[in-house]
Formats: structure tokens, C-alpha cells, sequence
């Protein structure tokens, strides 16, 4: 369709969802093929098992990557402790140290 629009007009005038329109028609509320369209509700205003579980797996991968970033930061957060512990103790050491030079 796009080649033949550059013969006929010499540009590529026709967008996407015009080609769309032309090629599957037009249907009531979306044009086919342009996506999944409206969630389907049923009359008592509940979703379907396909919407529901399309939901599930999102939320499935929203909490593997939130464990992902809690595990992260728990790591982190260790590494910062265990290097607070060692900045600590390096001190203390030193402050032990002068405190015997100077007979305290």
C-alpha cells in the first residue's frame, strides 16, 4: 500500500492506521488489528479469566522485580555496615593507640 501511495502521489501520505482501516475495515469501538481493544466486561462489571490473568502475570513480574531491588539494597545495605564496623574499629584502634602513648 505504502509503494503504491509513492507511485500515485510520489510521498508515503498514508499512515498506519489509515492502512489499517483499508486493509482489515472498520469495526464498532477500534479498528482490528490496532491492539487487544477494550478490556471485556461482563454486565455485573467484572472482568474475564483471560483479563484477570493478564493482570496476574504483571503483577508477577512487578513483584519478581521489586524482590530483585530489595535484594539489592539488603546487599547494599551489609556492604555499607560491614565497612561502618572497619571505618569504627580502625578508629579505635588508633585512639587506643594514643591514649597509651600518652599514658592515659
Amino acid at each position: 500500500m505504502h509503494e503504491k501511495e509513492i507511485q500515485e502521489k510520489g510521498i508515503d501520505s498514508l499512515s498506519i492506521d489509515e492502512a489499517y482501516m483499508k486493509v482489515l475495515g472498520h469495526c464498532l469501538g477500534y479498528a482490528r488489528g490496532l491492539g487487544k481493544g477494550h478490556l471485556v466486561i461482563a454486565k455485573d462489571g467484572k472482568k474475564g479469566k483471560a483479563e484477570l490473568e493478564a493482570e496476574i502475570e504483571q503483577l508477577r513480574g512487578d513483584n519478581t522485580a521489586m524482590q530483585a531491588k530489595l535484594e539489592f539494597l539488603i546487599a547494599e545495605n551489609q556492604r555499607k555496615e560491614k565497612a561502618d564496623r572497619e571505618k569504627d574499629e580502625a578508629l579505635e584502634k588508633k585512639l587506643e593507640l594514643i591514649m597509651n602513648i600518652l599514658g592515659l
